[in-house]
């Protein structure tokens, strides 16, 4: 296959069989999208002379690297990874993460619930995409997400934009979710049920919050906006019942 430069294997290949890719001369990238490595069969890559580059997801270098000793040099973590709760169907592989460095977009993808993060250091979350918090300029997040985690989008310094995909179906925005991020203006999906602790606290930037027609809001929870000091009027939707300390 002379002409194949780069290859994106899907999460759901568990073994290559030998020689799969021998002898392609001009491949130079191997995506894999998989947490766990592949078996991988013999002779895979021979005399794929132009093969630089094996891209894993973020936390699963090791593994490939244990797994697949021969090619162990050429292995990188990638912009990409997995963030759903355990609890999912499918695990944490059930939501997928990537991010675009050329466009500073992080995209949330899948079904289900985001897991859950602490604090790396006073202005660090300890998320997967950690490494690249000072470039994340806009969120996008899936239409079947239904949770966004503790700390999922917090201490962001320069995120612009969030965007939820149309008919969302997001229940539930987490404890210190988007805690001190650096955004504008946001317009939480009519699906959004809870907004938990905190989870707006020290947006100090943020100055208008919207809610979309037909909000199914019901409680907003304990510092939920707290110490957001652009923020000078809101309006709640009808539906909230509850708005605690």
């Amino acid at each position: 296959c002379s002409g194949l430069t780069s290859i994106t294997l899907p999460s759901s290949v568990i073994s290559i069989e030998n020689r799969a890719f021998i002898s392609c001369a001009n491949l130079t990238t191997v995506t894999m999208e998989s947490a766990n490595p592949p078996t991988l069969g013999d002779e895979i890559f021979k005399n794929t002379t132009s093969l630089n580059t094996i891209l894993v997801p973020a936390g699963r270098v090791d593994a490939y690297k244990q797994a697949w000793n021969e090619h162990a040099d050429k292995i990188q973590e990638g912009p990409y990874g997995y963030c759903g709760a355990e609890d999912n169907t499918g695990g944490v592989e059930s939501v997928k993460w990537v991010f675009n460095p050329t466009t500073g977009t992080l995209t949330i993808s899948g079904t289900g619930a985001m897991k859950d993060y602490g604090i790396a250091d006073t202005d660090t979350a300890d998320t997967p995409w950690k490494d690249y918090k000072n470039d994340i300029k806009k969120i996008v997040i899936g239409k079947e997400i239904t949770s966004i985690g503790t700390y999922n989008f917090a201490l962001l310094p320069n995120l612009e934009n969030i965007t939820f995909e149309e008919n969302s179906q997001l229940k539930i925005i987490g404890r210190h979710a988007f805690y001190n991020s650096g955004f504008t203006n946001i317009t939480i999906p009519a699906s959004v049920t809870t907004i938990d602790v905190g989870a707006f606290v020290a947006c100090s930037s943020l100055t208008k919050v919207t809610f979309a027609k037909n909000s199914k809001l019901e409680r907003i929870g304990t510092t939920a906006f707290s110490v957001c000091s652009g923020l000078t009027s809101i309006t709640l939707p009808s539906s909230v019942i509850s708005i605690e300390n």
